[in-house]
């Protein structure tokens, strides 16, 4: 697998799970109370960011778990 990925990937997929945390905090203001489909919409985006997050982990960790560590450095 390329180093630059390796070190690229960790950084992406937190960023993805501060995203998702910020979009779950603003879902629901004072403003938006009233509103129930406008709060609706960022916190429906933060669970579907979420769930990207945690499928990508999954699959990155399998991947990770099957490749030869010898043979990363080559």
């Amino acid at each position: 697998m390329n180093p630059f990925i390796l070190l690229i990937q960790p950084f992406l997929r937190r960023g993805l799970t501060i995203v998702a945390a910020y979009l779950g905090y603003v879902g629901v203001t004072a403003a938006q109370q009233t509103t129930f489909v406008d709060a609706l919409l960022p916190i429906a985006g933060a669970a579907i960011i979420f769930v990207v997050d945690m499928v990508w982990a999954y699959f990155n960790r399998k991947s990770d778990l099957t490749t030869d560590p010898r043979t990363l450095g080559k």
